[in-house]
């Protein structure tokens, strides 16, 4: 809903997907932003093939970047970064923050974090929390 958002107002967008990632790493630094969506939290082991080229051409543009939920290469649990890993500026990340952004690679990958909490109660967080936390 965003991007179509961007697009309506006249923002110039780029999506990149395999097919046009050489196109991107030529244009790259005329970007003033970088929204990294490429990964979800579910990632395990590191980022391969076309996903881990894109992260590294994105850390290498020097320009901004905002992560959505997780910086892609971020394992949201232990905060290890096994292989290519986004350096965000800034992690806005959603309904609470993860165990993994404040441990090991966590922070310095995050950069800053910002919490939106998308309406969800705080009281059903930590619910939801002491169920998955095994004691820990």
């Amino acid at each position: 809903a965003n991007f179509d958002i961007l697009r309506r107002i006249g923002k110039k967008v780029v999506e990149v997907e395999a097919h046009n990632l050489f196109i991107f790493k030529k244009k790259i630094l005329r970007y003033n932003l970088i929204v990294d969506a490429l990964l979800g939290v579910g990632l395990r082991g590191g980022a391969r093939g076309i996903y881990k080229e894109m992260i590294e051409c994105v850390n290498s543009s020097g320009v901004p970047v905002i992560s959505v939920d997780v910086p892609s290469g971020l394992d949201a649990d232990t905060g290890e970064a096994p292989g290519a890993c986004v350096k965000a500026r800034e992690t806005v990340t959603f309904i609470a923050a993860k165990r993994g952004m404040f441990i090991k690679q966590g922070p310095r990958m995050c950069g800053r974090i910002v919490v939106d909490t998308l309406g969800v109660p705080f009281s059903a967080v930590k619910s939801l929390a002491a169920h998955t936390n095994k004691g820990e």
